[in-house]
């Protein structure tokens, strides 16, 4: 039984010794050699030395070339033009140090922990600072300016000099990102200076603070069920201007200028689309733009009146909302309202110059013909502007102080003119309305009367113009 009990403990006392020396022994061999279960930058590192380790990591991380990149410009700076160098041994031995090996045990059937390294860095400043003078940083963007300017959307700041780039700022930022290893730089927000004005540019700083507030103005004018409320173009519209075309400043310096003609000139741009009335500007067949003032189609608001009531609000108060009821010169009753609005895309078009009528539907040509309008030697023209067609009829005879004439197909545009077939006509020669022409209507061939007669309702806009009177 003794026996036995000293062979047991002869087993257990070597079995001890067996693994204290594979404790020692691992403890040993991990002393210069990383744990089990480590990775540096993604890199298997278990058993290897830092040496090892930093001779791989330099192989996967060769640098070709360091890019720095500016707004839309990308610049490559060679390390050999710097003096460039880098090395992972010294971290790569300062993070050896801190594993213990007598702990390794610790680590076996652990979860593996990747570990990121930087470089040790160096390179000469003072060629890296004289490479990035080649690069121009301040120029990009050049010129650079800080001046009011007017656009579409009205009078707005333009100031890009707070954009440029500061070359001591990048050097820095480009410095201290290749210390941390980096070879991909951004120079962002950062890496701007603070801008130096003139002062003429200040002076454009402060005129930009006052179109602010002025932007903060609530003009509001209510026409029917619409209301406009004016954007920052309609606002700057009816400030005053100087010579050089940008906005007065009060005297004293406390907000713009504007007068009742400045108002009313703002007000006329921003109204003129509901201001048709003897105001139409018209595309022709051929692309060519003529301005009609004449005609019974559209409706005419009285500018005066919401000039007077806005100026007036707006002297009283330079912040509060300003709001206005339109009042008419001329308004469209509800059949005419009913008719149409507007030329929009579905109109007659009488060219007195081609002596030639063309009808459009949604856009599209669908007819045209040549007519004979009204007899100029007699002065019986027919007048330019914007009608509409207000009313239709077949078998119609019309009945004048000399005449007595009856057709089959009437549409009446302006009081007693209209178009219409005329089968006593045989002369529809293009100059034919100079000497024989009609009492003022719109002579037609029967057939092309008749085919725009089944296409067109009553409130289909009619355009009549001459490029020798309204052409812009």
């Amino acid at each position: 039984m003794r026996k036995a009990i000293r062979i047991i403990s002869i087993f257990i006392f070597t079995g001890v010794i067996m693994i204290a020396f594979l404790y020692i022994g691992l403890a040993y061999y991990y002393k210069d050699t990383y744990l089990y279960g480590t990775y540096i930058n993604d890199v298997y590192c278990t058993g290897k030395t830092p040496e090892e380790v930093n001779a791989e990591l330099n192989a996967l991380n060769e640098r070709e070339s360091i890019t720095v990149r500016a707004g839309d410009r990308e610049y490559k700076i060679d390390p050999k033009d710097i003096a460039y160098s880098y090395d992972y041994l010294l971290p790569l031995r300062t993070y050896k140090y801190s594993q213990n090996p007598l702990l390794w045990v610790l680590f076996v059937g652990s979860e593996s922990k990747n570990v990121n390294i930087v470089p040790y860095v160096s390179f000469d400043e003072g060629l890296l600072r004289a490479k990035m003078l080649t690069f121009g940083l301040e120029d990009i963007g050049a010129p650079h300016i800080c001046r009011v300017e007017s656009g579409d959307n009205g009078f707005y700041l333009n100031n890009n000099k707070d954009r440029i780039y500061n070359g001591d700022l990048c050097f820095e930022k480009v410095k201290s990102r290749m210390l941390e290893g980096d070879t991909e730089i951004v120079l962002a927000d950062e890496c701007y200076g603070a801008p130096r004005y003139t002062e003429e540019e200040l002076a454009a700083i402060n005129l930009a603070d006052k179109l602010d507030r002025h932007h903060d103005r609530s003009v509001m004018i209510r026409i029917d069920d619409d209301i406009i409320k004016l954007d920052e173009a309609g606002l700057d519209g009816m400030l005053l201007t100087g010579e050089d075309g940008l906005p007065i400043v009060e005297e004293g310096g406390d907000r713009l200028a504007l007068d009742r003609e400045s108002v009313h000139s703002g007000l006329d741009e921003v109204l003129a689309p509901y201001n048709s009335y003897n105001n139409h500007f018209f595309k022709t067949h051929d692309g060519r733009t003529v301005h009609l003032t004449q005609g019974t189609l559209g409706n005419s608001v009285d500018i005066d009146a919401i000039t007077d009531e806005v100026y007036e609000k707006l002297s009283e108060d330079a912040v509060g909302p300003v709001e206005v009821e339109v009042k008419y010169n001329h308004r469209m009753d509800e059949d005419e309202e009913k008719y149409a609005a507007d030329i929009g895309d579905t109109y007659i078009e009488i060219s007195l110059d081609e002596q030639h009528m063309y009808y459009y539907e949604h856009g599209e040509l669908v007819l045209d013909t040549n007519v004979v309008t009204g007899k100029v030697s007699s002065g019986c023209n027919t007048k330019e502007g914007v009608y509409y067609v207000y009313y239709m009829q077949r078998n119609r005879t019309l009945i004048g102080e000399t005449y007595r004439s009856f057709v089959k197909y009437w549409m009446a545009f302006n009081r007693h003119v209209g178009i219409h077939d005329a089968s006593w006509r045989t002369n529809w020669a293009e100059d034919a309305y100079l000497r024989a022409g009609s009492h003022g209507c719109v002579n037609t061939p029967e057939d092309k009367a008749a085919s725009l007669y089944e296409m067109i309702d009553v409130g289909i806009p009619v355009i009549v113009y001459s490029y020798e009177n309204s052409l812009v």
